[in-house]
């Protein structure tokens, strides 16, 4: 059993498969079509409850039915060894050396490994966790309260409800909170420039990665950022990519196009006049 909004229970699903192995995936309501056929089609199954209750009602699947909860909120970041030379963190770190490695956090997993493995190996990559609306992982970091709350993002695969057991605030050095129109636009734009169509949780990562090479420039500074293109858009041609579905949940990613299209022309960071700017705290962390 698996608490997961598609991707993670994908490959799990694939791996029961090839060991035989029974497969439940507890998937938040809403969550694409086209994921779910997938971990039915490699055999397993799949139930539907309220975002917040994922991890509980896989829980007591496992428990009534003498099964296993893999728990990838709590496991995450111990799953493998960020030590060693054979994962993502050390890909990147080893290919690029970056400055900066930008990414979403679901249950926190690979900010936190990624984190760990450039201290371990000295490093001077910082990471910057971009964080949808109405997710807990933002607030939770900023307030330094583990007990921060939310509705849950719409963004598929990541933010989240509550703070994960793997989000680990002292390995974050920065965090971007990005508006679901601008997730959407630049993942719009992403797919019209790179040629590869991503998901949504890409343009969150992605927005967060031009802002602080925009950031970088007007320093006068160089350097690497680095992102992850998280899955392929295919999975969401009915929703993300869908006009029309955006408009029944009001998100107008429109205004926020010429945003990314103008910084990739021309270097240019202007956002969107209509868009309320949220009140600044005190604290001196803050992200836009």
């Amino acid at each position: 059993m698996e608490a997961s909004s598609g991707s993670t229970a994908i490959s799990e699903a694939w791996f029961c498969r090839e060991l035989g192995l029974p497969f439940v995936a507890v998937v938040p309501v809403g969550t694409a079509d086209r994921k779910k056929k997938k971990i039915t089609e490699l055999g397993g199954k799949v139930e539907e409850v309220p975002g917040p209750e994922i991890s509980s009602v896989a829980r007591k699947i496992a428990r009534e039915t003498g099964g296993h909860f893999m728990d990838q909120f709590t496991y995450a970041e111990r799953a493998y060894d960020w030590r060693g030379k054979h994962s993502l963190a050390a890909e990147v770190i080893g290919a690029v050396d970056p400055d900066w490695f930008v990414m979403g956090a679901g249950t926190g997993g690979t900010v936190t490994s990624l984190a760990r493995h450039a201290r371990f190996t000295n490093r001077k990559v910082k990471v910057c966790v971009t964080d949808p609306e109405n997710s807990a992982f933002f607030p939770g970091w900023r307030e330094n309260n583990r007990g921060a709350t939310a509705r849950g993002s719409r963004i598929e695969g990541i933010g989240r409800p509550v703070v994960e057991p793997s989000f680990l605030f002292p390995l974050v050095n920065r965090m971007i909170q990005v508006p679901d129109p601008a997730s959407i636009a630049t993942m719009r734009v992403a797919a019209d420039r790179l040629g590869v169509r991503p998901g949504a949780s890409t343009g969150t990562a992605l927005f967060g990665a031009l802002k602080i090479l925009h950031e970088m420039h007007e320093r006068g500074e160089r350097g690497t950022v680095v992102t992850v293109l998280c899955d392929p858009g295919e999975r969401y041609l009915d929703t993300y990519y869908d006009d029309e579905w955006l408009r029944q949940r009001g998100i107008d990613h429109t205004p926020w196009l010429p945003v990314i299209e103008t910084f990739l022309d021309n270097g240019v960071w202007a956002l969107p006049t209509t868009w309320p700017e949220p009140s600044r705290p005190a604290a001196v962390l803050w992200n836009m």
